[in-house]
């Protein structure tokens, strides 16, 4: 099946080969859909990273995925929310010290996650992720 990425408008998000990016942490998903600017030519469902239909207070987290129809044109799109390295919806120092065992090569990250870790969108996961993780979550 061939991803359209162009079938979801969005206002501040970014959206890349069905990967919703730049989603901050601690989003409602009520706050989530609200991003979407075309909702009212859809039709769509959002969901947990374990497949349970989100709440409209439940946070979206890294893995989330929207189901999407429009005109019997199906779509899923992931979520990928920016720092949660460890699914939970909110980055801070066990988002930090994941990647931190990534780049000593003593835990991988991978997939969904591996692209949450690019905290300073640079295309490599690294210290400075980590650094700029740990910034954000003492402020």
């Amino acid at each position: 099946m061939v991803v359209d990425d162009s079938l979801l408008k969005l206002n501040n998000y970014e959206i890349q080969s069905n990967m919703i990016y730049k989603v901050g942490s601690k989003t409602s998903s009520d706050d989530f859909i609200k991003d979407i600017s075309n909702l009212n030519e859809l039709s769509y469902k959002l969901y947990s990273s374990k497949g349970i239909e989100l709440t409209s207070s439940d946070y979206v987290v890294t893995g989330s995925y929207i189901d999407v129809n429009k005109d019997g044109n199906n779509q899923r799109f992931y979520i990928i929310v920016t720092g949660d390295v460890d699914g939970n919806g909110s980055c801070g120092a066990m988002d930090a010290y994941a990647i931190v065992l990534h780049t000593i090569a003593k835990k991988e990250i991978s997939g969904k996650y591996l692209l949450a870790a690019d905290y300073n969108f640079d295309g490599s996961v690294g210290a400075r992720d980590a650094y700029a993780i740990i910034l954000e979550s003492i402020k």
